[in-house]
């Protein structure tokens, strides 16, 4: 499974290159978009055909729920430790992040996938994870109940590396850094591919 996190800040012909991405193979799409008014990111969402909505996650903005036929919701650490997302565990699928190996294998079986992270020095935070040892922990996962997905200076260069180990992935600086980042999930989803046909 393939994961793409939207840039915090909206970049030129976006919505463009999400909706490029998912017509050529992405699993899921992240919104998230701390700071955005209710109306941009209404604005924003209705700009997506239904039948897009199945795969789109509110990794921010769950109140807009209300609005789009949404039904995926990710809850950020300390949303989970607050609880915020008890409500909500029989209607949706649910999906947290987590930054250590203990902290995943304790993740129960209400959580659909965690994000593990950094796996490796961020792009999009620069000085983020350089000091990171979760390559080499995570041999370690004994957590059956919840997908693992790598996130944190990943991108096509290593995604083959994060898929080895039987861990999903998430993209984002990677992706949004670039020129054209539609084309260049592309080629992070060719090196996937190619992976799973040797």
């Amino acid at each position: 499974m393939i994961i793409v996190i939207s840039p915090e800040k909206t970049i030129k012909n976006e919505i463009n290159h999400v909706k490029t991405m998912l017509d050529h193979g992405l699993d899921l799409f992240h919104f998230r978009k701390y700071g955005m008014e209710k109306d941009d990111a209404i604005n924003y969402l209705a700009q997506f055909n239904l039948h897009y909505f199945d795969r789109i996650v509110l990794h921010t903005h769950h109140y807009l729920i209300e609005h789009f036929s949404i039904n995926r919701l990710h809850f950020n650490s300390m949303a989970r430790v607050n609880n915020e997302y008890k409500g909500h565990i029989e209607q949706y699928a649910l999906s947290t992040s987590t930054h250590s190996i203990s902290e995943f294998n304790n993740m129960g079986s209400e959580w659909d996938y965690a994000f593990i992270s950094p796996l490796f020095p961020s792009i999009s935070k620069p000085g983020y994870g350089n000091q990171s040892h979760l390559m080499e922990q995570l041999i370690s996962i004994s957590n059956k109940d919840v997908r693992a997905v790598g996130l944190g200076g990943i991108h096509k260069d290593n995604i083959a590396t994060v898929l080895q180990n039987n861990l999903s992935v998430a993209l984002m600086g990677s992706i949004w850094s670039q020129s054209n980042p539609s084309d260049y999930f592309l080629s992070c989803k060719k090196s996937a591919d190619c992976l799973y046909k040797i």
